[in-house]
């Protein structure tokens, strides 16, 4: 039994290993070609005072990303309130820089519920996986709407064609098996006895399924736009950091570039997206005509304040108490 509970985490640190790797790979192909003497030159002239809007774009998101996780708690009478919920987003996102999501934010998030009145752990989960699946219906409607004013263009980048072509093929596959499952999935009685860890897990599955099943219609509007709202926003925040790294272009690409790299930060093939969307920004600018320099400052500009935005949550998880498992999120 041990053996059999211990077992997944051996293969562990071969995934991390394998997810640095990818990552490793792709930053090489992405900067591969790189002119360093270039580089140097247009890092000289990055225009910082763009850079001060982003801490309010960043607010912007954060807020729209708590009132969708509230919505959906609200329908199981598990109300935190808006400033707790808010410091906890800004913890996750700090430990989601540094460890996969499931361990980091996500994690960070569900354990900081758990003590929570009127809280399960099942209904903890189910608004997490809620949480994600508003975020990434937002991210497929709005990629797919830029992508029909884009499409004639996109072309002519064989890369950027096949990419769009393989998410619409899985975007339709993942949508055709929710209708499926969501028409033939057994809900089974969550409260049947359960022998074996096969139909404990079973069971759960059920229940979780079950729970995401009654949403009430107006929570999933409500959910899908403050969705939308946020992903606007990580939009607004690359294009700030493109003006700021000297990249002049539309409103339209940035809501492009963020919305591909929103989908396809889900593969599990690196670590936190790390070359996924350094390796699509400079296929995108070089697609839009700029050279690969100005394309990997732009990239490294919104990692880099990617990680500094998320400082706060650092310093509320340092002075806040909200350390797990030690204390609770009231």
């Amino acid at each position: 039994m041990d053996n059999k509970s211990i077992s997944p985490q051996k293969y562990k640190p071969l995934l991390n290993t394998v997810r640095i790797l990818g990552s490793v790979f792709l930053l090489i192909w992405a900067t591969f070609g790189l002119d360093w003497a270039e580089f140097g030159r247009v890092l000289t002239e990055i225009n910082l005072w763009y850079l001060l809007l982003a801490p309010l774009v960043y607010a912007m998101n954060i807020t729209f990303s708590v009132l969708r996780w509230q919505v959906i708690l609200k329908q199981w009478s598990i109300e935190p309130g808006t400033w707790k919920l808010w410091k906890v987003y800004l913890i996750s996102s700090f430990w989601g820089n540094f460890l996969p999501s499931t361990i980091g934010g996500d994690g960070y998030r569900f354990l900081a519920l758990s003590s929570h009145p009127n809280t399960s752990k099942t209904k903890i989960f189910s608004s997490l996986l809620l949480d994600r699946l508003y975020g990434l219906i937002a991210l497929v409607i709005v990629h797919f709407f830029i992508v029909i004013f884009y499409w004639r263009s996109l072309q002519a980048s064989t890369f950027l064609a096949n990419v769009e072509l393989a998410v619409f093929v899985a975007a339709t596959i993942l949508g055709l098996l929710w209708l499926i499952v969501e028409r033939f999935f057994n809900y089974g009685d969550p409260q049947t006895s359960a022998i074996g860890w096969l139909s404990r897990i079973v069971n759960k599955i059920s229940e979780i399924f079950s729970l995401v099943k009654q949403q009430d219609w107006r929570i999933s509007i409500w959910g899908l736009f403050y969705s939308i709202l946020f992903v606007s926003t990580i939009a607004i925040a690359w294009q700030i950091y493109y003006l700021a790294a000297g990249v002049q272009v539309d409103w339209g690409i940035a809501f492009y570039s963020a919305t591909l790299i929103g989908i396809l930060g889900i593969l599990p093939i690196t670590l936190n997206g790390i070359g996924i969307m350094e390796l699509c920004q400079v296929t995108i600018l070089n697609w839009q005509g700029l050279p690969v320099e100005k394309a990997i400052l732009a990239a490294f500009l919104t990692r880099i304040m990617m990680v500094i935005l998320t400082l706060p949550g650092g310093l509320f998880y340092l002075f806040d108490g909200f350390k797990l498992p030690h204390t609770s999120i009231d």
